[in-house]
């Protein structure tokens, strides 16, 4: 069961070593080790925004209704640190349609909630995760498309075509310009995962790189093309995570009689801005309908609707 709850972060550093176990289970944290990790603790200022342009598929009927937005600590109402934000939505009596749905339309007064935070700045590795997750989303959807000619019958000509169109941008995709650049060793945040992670990453995305080649200028079984670019999709998608992702997720809550009675995590990377395309999260300034789901035993009871509203927001 997914939590819902946000109840801290630890930072960890874990390795292993052959030998016996410590005799010791707990030891205090060495002077030095506290000093190496000062300089991960410093934090830089973010801006959160979400509107809400409309709440439909409402399942509270009786009840005044409110969205709430917060990502950590940070804009939660109910166990919030630091000064108050306006981080929710004014509560309002969802309308009926008339026919099976409630909804809140907010007439022409769309709530905005902003929320101002400060957390560790690894923006590095979260548009590097979100250069990767958008790759894999190109490739999937220039995939479905040529899955689409073939299934509809297009002429070879036609199918041929997309198929090329496809390569040519996975390859634009993975060329050095967009793809994954070199950590900085500079940099203080800058750790040995990252540039490992990197280092992996790279060989990858050069060998996808050489086979999109060859496959583009040799290919001659569509079908065998379409599964080589699955197989694309694999290899890449393996290293699409981030393993020192210290950003908490967005939360966006629904409450009824000022209690939380559904929720929807957003992972923090999808909104985050980048001045480059393929770097941008895909759901920053993005319209996009975010289905809220129940928290705890509701969200898996049989006899609770499976969605208790889906809401129109724009988020960045």
């Amino acid at each position: 069961m997914e939590g819902a709850a946000y109840r801290g972060r630890a930072l960890l550093e874990v390795s292993t070593t052959l030998g016996t176990y410590p005799k010791e289970a707990v030891t205090d944290m060495a002077n030095d080790d506290m000093t190496q990790v000062v300089p991960y603790l410093r934090r830089r200022k973010f801006i959160l925004n979400v509107v809400f342009f409309d709440a439909t598929m409402v399942a509270v009927k009786d009840d005044l209704v409110a969205f709430e937005v917060s990502i950590g600590n940070y804009g939660n109402n109910f166990e919030g640190a630091g000064m108050p934000m306006p981080s929710m939505t004014e509560a309002a009596t969802p309308s009926y349609n008339g026919d099976y749905y409630y909804y809140v339309s907010w007439s022409d007064n769309k709530p905005c909630c902003t929320i101002t935070c400060q957390w560790e700045d690894i923006a590095y590795r979260m548009k590097t995760l979100s250069i990767l997750e958008n790759t894999c989303d190109h490739l999937m959807t220039n995939m479905k498309r040529v899955e689409e000619l073939m299934e509809f019958e297009a002429t070879p000509k036609q199918c041929a075509s997309a198929l090329i169109q496809l390569l040519n941008q996975f390859l634009d995709d993975l060329s050095d310009q967009n793809t994954v650049h070199p950590p900085n060793v500079k940099d203080v945040n800058t750790t040995k995962l990252d540039l490992k992670m990197y280092e992996i990453r790279y060989s990858i995305i050069c060998s996808l790189r050489d086979e999109a080649k060859d496959l583009r200028d040799n290919a001659t079984n569509l079908q065998d093309a379409l599964d080589k670019c699955r197989e694309f999709h694999g290899r890449l998608r393996s290293v699409t995570y981030e393993a020192q992702n210290s950003f908490p997720d967005i939360v966006i809550w629904m409450l009824a009689a000022n209690k939380r009675v559904a929720y929807r995590r957003i992972p923090a990377n999808k909104i985050l801005f980048s001045k480059k395309p393929l770097s941008k999260g895909k759901l920053c300034s993005q319209m996009t309908t975010v289905y809220l789901k129940y928290h705890g035993k509701k969200g898996v009871d049989e006899d609770h609707q499976q969605i208790p509203a889906a809401v129109r927001t724009m988020m960045w």
